[in-house]
């Protein structure tokens, strides 16, 4: 929506990944595909705990074909 309704072109930033309001319903690792999937260039995670789990599961989610590889390597 950013980007398209917006024509926002700057850097999208997610909310903290950690956050209850987030995690109600969904894996944190989830939520981390989900806001890749929606835009969002860099993810807030404001614990270290889980870090590996979020990268195998962006890495498993780019194999699959539910993430994009090259809107991710444009984002970097």
């Amino acid at each position: 929506m950013l980007r398209d309704a917006l024509e926002f072109d700057g850097l999208i930033i997610s909310d903290d990944l950690d956050a209850v309001s987030i995690l109600r319903d969904k894996r944190i690792t989830d939520a981390a595909v989900a806001a890749l999937k929606a835009g969002a260039h860099l993810l807030l995670v404001s614990s270290a705990s889980g870090l590996d789990d979020i990268a195998q599961s962006l890495v498993d989610a780019v194999h699959s074909g539910q993430l994009d590889q090259q809107q991710l390597l444009r984002a970097a």
